[in-house]
């Protein structure tokens, strides 16, 4: 068996037996491969370790002092399961479970790994999927919701929070203000918005990072 099958179904399997609503088992897919590829290759070129900030795809990494593979990769992620007990995305100890999340996630449908050789001997593997997880405010065993997508209202803001108070009609400068992230951070993960005037609108969706991680979150706007 290909290494690459065996990375596939190391997630199909973990996703056929993970609580919750059923889940379409992931597909391969080329293009999610080239990109996952050549952000590998930059992780190893530079030794670096961190997350992309990609825009539209799921991200999840992995590094090895030595030889690794994409299924050990894949069991490295998924062995987060007994971490995850069904939180609202990022409660609990989110560094803990959020590669396992990812590729459980119910809405995720393609999924491609890759791995490149830095000059030490160290491994690098990247996961790219599509469409993305770990989604702000949601449990990624899908029993909270038919979209797995929206934010929700509470009463306390933001950074340990279960969901972020963005709603219609809401400002940029008035949302970075409530979530505590600043405007630069917003813009650089969302170029359609301007200055701090403008306005978000039922549906849209922004890239909210969160703060004190390399992780960053989708939410949708009420």
């Amino acid at each position: 068996m290909s290494d690459t099958k065996s990375a596939v179904d190391a997630h199909n399997e973990a996703r056929r037996s993970a609580p919750g609503v059923k889940r379409p088992d992931l597909t391969w897919d080329d293009g999610l491969a080239n990109d996952a590829k050549t952000y590998a290759q930059y992780l190893a070129d530079n030794k670096k370790f961190e997350h992309s900030g990609v825009q539209g795809q799921g991200e999840n990494l992995f590094m090895s002092s030595g030889n690794a593979t994409l299924a050990d990769a894949s069991r490295a992620w998924l062995g987060e399961k007994p971490n995850y007990h069904g939180e609202k995305i990022p409660d609990g100890d989110f560094g803990k479970y959020g590669h396992y999340t990812q590729c459980i996630w119910p809405t995720t449908t393609k999924v491609a790994l890759a791995a490149a050789k830095a000059s030490n001997g160290a491994t690098y593997i990247v996961g790219r999927y599509t469409p993305p997880g770990n989604w702000m405010g949601q449990n990624a065993y899908g029993t909270n919701s038919k979209t797995a997508v929206k934010a929700e209202s509470i009463e306390e803001p933001p950074a340990e929070s279960s969901g972020y108070p963005v709603v219609d009609g809401d400002s940029i400068g008035n949302i970075s203000q409530k979530l505590d992230v600043s405007l630069d951070d917003l813009k650089a993960r969302n170029p359609q918005i301007g200055g701090p005037d403008f306005v978000v609108h039922q549906g849209d969706v922004l890239t909210i990072p969160f703060k004190g991680s390399q992780k960053q979150f989708g939410v949708k706007v009420l």
